[in-house]
């Protein structure tokens, strides 16, 4: 444990590439609003999208080049825009539009159909190939910001250019925004990212979280679902932040990181023995003196419990990879019931035994929820803050489903504040979890069940605990685990479960439906944290809820050329 607590934003900001969105006064993160005393300050996220191949013909660019989503502003009706040299596709979602010529610099103008404030620009785009020698040259300006910001690039690759807070602190609203090459060159615009308020910023505060924002590697914004309000005494509660790790392959598995006041937690370390280099590497960034004080593996599957140990693992060994090898472990509590005869669970259980050789106690859940041999059924993690774990019937026999054998735990912040973990249970398990908790409260945060699958978060769950986040660590679109597209993380049954409650659903890792060994970021690292009950969203690639993703909306991925992966239902919150 650190003898030092670390600040609240300095947490969170641990990881490099990670920015930080700080959420009001009062905070609202769902429907894109602040509450600022008297006010509400709604912001939104707006997105310009041409498409990522190459541009190949010489047409001129036209409204049907780009496709547009958000409900910030909207383009003027009969000058959207103005260019010179500038070109575009026929139709939106395939082609990227082309700034310049091999012979004059291009520029693009937006109008916009009524003055808003803009807070932040992000440009993905590329250079085109036959330009490779030369080096892009590109400023974005506002009406209302003339100096704006300017990237170069000699990148062929599609590449992410953000603001660097240039538009954070702006007072003036603008009615107009430009795209212009300072150079001869021919640049390949993938999309724009245009972040706007309904008012300009009022305090210092705000402006710097705007700036962080911006300045992340990939664009971020506060981008999420129904009301999220503070409440419940929290204001004299110890901290608490969520960091959903991602894990380093394109095999979904679960692994979160948490600081609990000075408490350093770990709930699982999937997804495989590989991953524990990209565990370690992401909790040192919080954990400066190598101690876990709790540590918990919800069930006795690979996708959850690799990374505690190393392949190959012996009885008598007292090194190599794995969270159990290397870190001083405070208390651990696992599973009370196993079926699991594969070898990951011998390798699993000798790691354990030298944890507890060095120290560590080790109690299962049964033995915490009927608190006996020391265990206790809920700890004090700090002020006001507290982990309970919850009670459900298959630590007592065990369930024919591994999955269903899942430690359960609810952490709680102030009075009502509360952030609920399931593991893998499935809809057998989710019904023994609620008669058992007639109490169970609704929720701040849920970590998806079993990586978002059909089988899990039941609609008789979500019913009660109605979440106003739910974090999905998964690989998703990735064939892993079934070769049909219905059954793919995250499901159309998740997403038609939790989309009532909350559209802030994030993702960690994005896979390939026709490739399972490919892999890169959704939202990348999950980073929530919460002070005195206000949430703090700041994902490590970009803070793009699931329902406004290119994977969720995209055609002819998992299905046909007329099909998206995913719909957002009827009865979901607006988006």
């Amino acid at each position: 444990m650190s003898k030092s607590k670390f600040s609240f934003l300095t947490l969170i900001a641990a990881l490099g590439a990670v920015s930080v969105v700080t959420v009001g006064v009062v905070g609202v993160v769902n429907n894109e609003s602040l509450i600022q005393g008297a006010g509400t300050t709604t912001i939104s996220c707006n997105y310009i999208n041409f498409g990522t191949t190459q541009y190949t013909s010489t047409g001129v660019l036209k409204t049907a080049s780009y496709s547009f989503s958000g409900n910030g502003f909207s383009l003027d009706s009969s000058t959207p825009f103005s260019n010179s040299d500038v070109y575009g596709n026929s139709s939106a979602g395939t082609y990227a539009a082309r700034i310049g010529s091999s012979s004059a610099a291009g520029t693009v103008t937006f109008n916009l159909a009524s003055p808003v404030y803009i807070t932040s620009i992000g440009i993905d785009g590329f250079l085109y190939s036959t330009d490779s020698a030369k080096t892009a040259s590109i400023k974005v300006t506002t009406s209302a910001n003339t100096t704006g910001f300017s990237f170069t690039t000699t990148s062929t690759s599609e590449t992410h250019f953000s603001d660097g807070g240039a538009f954070a602190s702006d007072q003036a609203t603008s009615s107009s925004f430009t795209i212009a090459s300072q150079v001869v060159v021919r640049f390949e615009l993938v999309k724009i990212r245009i972040e706007t308020r309904s008012a300009a910023p009022t305090s210092s505060s705000e402006s710097s979280a705007s700036s962080s924002s911006s300045s992340s590697s990939s664009s971020t914004s506060i981008e999420s679902g129904s009301t999220v309000s503070s409440s419940g005494s929290t204001s004299s509660a110890s901290d608490i932040s969520f960091h959903f790790l991602e894990l380093g392959n394109a095999k979904t598995g679960d692994c979160t990181y948490i600081k609990a006041g000075t408490n350093d937690i770990l709930i699982d370390a999937g997804s495989y023995y590989d991953s524990y280099t990209s565990i370690s590497t992401a909790i040192n960034q919080y954990c400066t003196d190598g101690k876990l004080e709790y540590v918990i593996c919800t069930h006795a599957h690979t996708d959850h419990m690799a990374g505690f140990t190393h392949n190959w693992a012996k009885s008598t060994d007292t090194s190599g990879n794995g969270i159990f090898y290397n870190y001083k472990i405070g208390t651990i509590i696992d599973f009370a019931q196993a079926n699991s005869t594969a070898n990951i669970y011998d390798y699993y259980k000798y790691a354990r035994s030298y944890a507890v050789s060095q120290g560590a106690v080790h109690y299962t859940a049964l033995q915490c929820c009927n608190q006996t041999d020391g265990a206790s059924k809920t700890y004090t993690l700090g002020t006001n803050l507290s982990m309970e774990i919850l009670y459900q019937e298959y630590y007592a026999s065990a369930s024919s489903d591994e999955n269903n054998n899942s430690v359960c735990v609810l952490f709680k912040q102030g009075t009502s504040n509360y952030f609920l973990f399931t593991g893998d249970l499935e809809a057998a398990g989710e019904t023994s979890l609620i008669s058992n908790n007639p109490s169970l409260p609704k929720v701040k945060l849920f970590k998806g069940a079993h990586h978002g699958s059909y089988t899990a978060t039941s609609s008789a769950l979500t019913a009660i605990i109605q979440p106003e986040m739910v974090a999905v660590c998964c690989c998703a679109g990735n064939t892993q685990y079934t070769s049909g597209a219905d059954h793919v993380f995250p499901t159309q049954d998740f997403i038609d479960h939790v989309a009532p409650y909350t559209k802030a659903i994030y993702i960690t890792t994005l896979g390939s439906f026709s490739d399972k060994s490919v892999f890169s970021s959704f939202n990348g690292q999950i980073n929530i944290a919460y002070n005195a009950g206000v949430p703090t969203v700041a994902c490590s690639n970009n803070n793009t809820i699931l329902p406004l993703s290119e994977w969720f909306n995209k055609k002819g991925d998992l299905y046909d050329a007329n099909t998206p992966n995913r719909v957002w239902p009827s009865n979901g919150v607006p988006l």
